[in-house]
């Protein structure tokens, strides 16, 4: 099993690695693109904070975690995975920071940027690492249980 002390954890930037690969092919590629995504958001951080392009890629990062989350808990769902509503009020708290955020960004405050970047990187490592491996194995089985049925 993984362990929160990875040393990506740890790091300024978030990047793609291979320890966050769960597996679920579909999951894993939509993490994918919201790595992708943050990475946009570090790039408008770093070049003077524009802010239309900063709402354009957190809007854009909104929308991708909508999509995602929706993905996930109907994934979980059908494979009964056990810890689903605490997984889902998840998704909702970082939904509503991120809205949150955008309502604020409004005033330009380079402070506000640096938490929207601290709490975005924190969030998306330790839900993936740690958090959406919890549910990976329950979905895996539940495909690979579903795969057996259509073999004839």
């Amino acid at each position: 099993m993984k362990t929160e002390n990875h040393s990506l954890m740890n790091e300024e930037c978030l990047s793609w690695d291979e320890c966050f690969i769960l597996d679920i092919e579909i999951i894993d590629n939509q993490h994918l693109n919201q790595f992708d995504i943050f990475k946009k958001i570090l790039n408008v951080r770093e070049c003077n904070y524009n802010y239309e392009n900063m709402l354009f890629f957190l809007d854009e990062l909104e929308k991708q975690s909508t999509i995602h989350f929706k993905t996930e808990e109907s994934l979980m769902l059908v494979a009964e995975y056990d810890e689903i509503e605490l997984h889902n009020t998840q998704h909702l708290y970082f939904l509503q920071q991120l809205q949150n955020f955008k309502n604020t960004f409004k005033y330009c405050n380079s402070k506000l940027i640096e938490q929207l970047h601290e709490f975005v990187r924190k969030w998306i490592l330790n839900h993936i690492y740690v958090e959406d491996v919890k549910y990976a194995q329950t979905v895996k089985s539940y495909i690979i249980r579903e795969i057996d049925n259509w073999v004839i």
